[in-house]
């Protein structure tokens, strides 16, 4: 260690940034030696480069590298190079100008990484959601949010490139430790330097002054511990709800000192809780009855057999005898996901003692109604999910029953539905959220009333349409649609044929049903209706129907 103190203090004194690369290149030892010192860090941003460039994959340049698919929204691709390594960031910025007058998720991509971390921290107004946020700015809504999806992915050397064209298999060898997730395992940048190169991305490239407040998802304990070092702060509610390990800056926060590594060390990262009592995955006979039912469900979606309880109770019944169980297989978990009434009868009649079953925990620490309103993927027909709760409460399953964090059966419900409106914000999403939220909240609702932790993810249908708002936003969506189908029927038009165009089928015919639907409606706050429009009538009309003559401004009125 003295040995490499003199060696640093020595290129400190010779080197710089350009000179770093020359001297990495000497040796490894050089080359570590040069990771660990901070004169050779330097951080630039990527600008696009159309020389040569079909005219179709030209993008369109700004002075933070190319321009997204609406004003005021960047992808940045900042190149941070120490000596000859070189890491590839990914960053996502949303001026202030950009949603003035739309929703502030509609300019992120659909399920994008980014759109996931706008729903957690701002509303569609961009508005701060979290009382940490609001407290440490001292504003209420967001002038300016940055998301970094990756910050130190290293790049993959020319060399190992060059071995594409002439000894595949050891590049596949060479290239995967740089294609690795795990890109800090990989990597011998230290995380002090790494915490420099963001201060100096975040204040002293062009994205300074352009944003309120910057966020990213972290993974790893290394790429969490350099943000804590560069001044990053972790969004506390959010992990303990299970919504990601997210952390968070403000500019005030990148202008005190960098912390001591030996202070960031022994700082504690919160984890989200797990809940006390909750059943292990299954395994050995418990995890076969299971299987009986994923490969009865795999067989229905491919139409060789009917997941109903005629095909599957033997089989199940067996799995009884050879000393499964109902409630250590989360058999119920898994069938009231899925929405198969039949299966789920099935299954209660051979739990025993059915109340501990219908109210067990599995390891994410939600009992079979929470997982029922919020599974893993796309919810079930919300009419079927109707039936299954139903089953469930008939069978004693308690609605006051929460999570680790808080969370009731009814606040998974919201959260779920704010996914689908914010997150997914498509139309199917908007109506299962409505139907979901209609059939099934005053159902799940506790005998208490929601949660502290249920209100802080409560959804409102009419607040996200826009109907109890003063200045209406625009949907983005809809209005790229109606966009491109007006440039088709010019195309159309003034082509060659002359011929006028067949209307286009529309994908957003269901929010503008429902949006007249509750219009004409008793103005309700939470949502709520008895005649509600039908949801698959609407997927009919959805994907053969045609658009219909909407009067000029309906869009922006959303």
């Amino acid at each position: 260690r003295w040995q490499d103190g003199e060696w640093l203090a020595i290129l400190d004194f010779l080197g710089g940034r350009e000179q770093g690369v020359v001297i990495s290149s000497l040796s490894h030892r050089f080359e570590r030696l040069v990771m660990r010192s901070e004169q050779f860090l330097d951080v630039v941003l990527k600008m696009v480069d159309n020389d040569g460039a079909h005219w179709l994959d030209r993008r369109e340049a700004t002075v933070l590298g190319r321009r997204a698919e609406h004003d005021g929204v960047h992808w940045i691709d900042p190149i941070v190079q120490i000596g000859t390594a070189q890491t590839q960031a990914l960053l996502t910025l949303v001026e202030r100008t950009a949603y003035g007058n739309c929703s502030f998720h509609d300019l992120h991509h659909t399920y994008s990484a980014s759109r996931k971390a706008a729903s957690a921290f701002c509303d569609r107004r961009g508005r701060y959601r979290l009382d940490c946020v609001k407290a440490a700015s001292g504003t209420m809504e967001a002038d300016g949010f940055l998301f970094i999806d990756r910050l130190h992915r290293m790049k993959v050397p020319k060399k190992i490139e060059a071995l594409m064209e002439t000894d595949i298999e050891r590049w596949r060898e060479e290239v995967e430790p740089y294609w690795s997730d795990r890109e800090w395992t990989q990597s011998r940048v230290p995380p002090k330097v790494i915490a420099v190169a963001l201060r100096w991305l975040l204040q002293n490239t062009a994205l300074k002054g352009r944003w309120s407040l910057v966020v990213s998802e972290l993974e790893t304990e290394a790429d969490t511990r350099a943000f804590i070092q560069a001044g990053f702060k972790q969004a506390e509610e959010l992990v303990c709800r299970g919504d990601g390990n997210y952390f968070y800056a403000i500019p005030a926060f990148l202008d005190s000192p960098l912390l001591p590594s030996w202070v960031v060390s022994a700082m504690k990262i919160v984890v989200q809780p797990q809940k006390f009592g909750a059943l292990p995955w299954p395994t050995g006979a418990d995890e076969k009855f299971c299987d009986e039912i994923v490969s009865a469900d795999v067989m229905n979606l491919f139409g060789k057999d009917e997941l109903n309880a005629e095909n599957v109770g033997p089989r199940l019944k067996q799995r009884i005898v050879e000393g499964a169980s109902v409630e250590r297989s989360l058999a119920l978990h898994h069938c009231a996901s899925l929405g198969q009434l039949d299966v789920l009868d099935v299954c209660l009649s051979l739990a025993d003692p059915i109340l501990s079953a219908v109210n067990a925990f599995d390891p994410r620490g939600m009992t079979p109604l929470m997982s029922s309103v919020a599974p893993e993927g796309f919810p079930s027909n919300p009419c079927e999910l109707d039936l299954c709760i139903d089953k469930l409460i008939s069978c004693r399953a308690d609605v006051n029953m929460t999570d680790a964090f808080g969370l009731t059966a009814l606040g998974h419900l919201w959260r779920k539905a704010r996914e689908l409106l914010e997150v997914d914000g498509e139309d199917r999403g908007l109506m299962h959220a409505y139907l979901s939220c209609d059939l099934l909240a005053a159902k799940l609702t506790p005998s208490n009333g929601p949660t502290k932790a249920d209100e802080a993810v409560r959804v409102c249908i009419h607040d996200h349409l826009g109907l109890n708002d003063a200045q209406p936003i625009g949907h983005l969506p809809s209005e790229r649609e109606e966009r491109d189908r007006r440039m088709m029927e010019f195309l159309n038009r003034d082509g060659e044929s002359r011929s006028r165009p067949e209307p286009r089928p529309s994908s957003y015919q269901m929010r503008r049903r429902l949006l007249e639907y509750l219009r004409a409606g008793p103005d309700e706050s939470d949502g709520s209706g008895s005649d509600a429009p039908d949801q698959e009538e609407d997927l009919e009309s959805t994907s053969v129907g045609t658009v219909p003559e909407q009067p000029d401004g309906e869009e922006s009125s959303v």
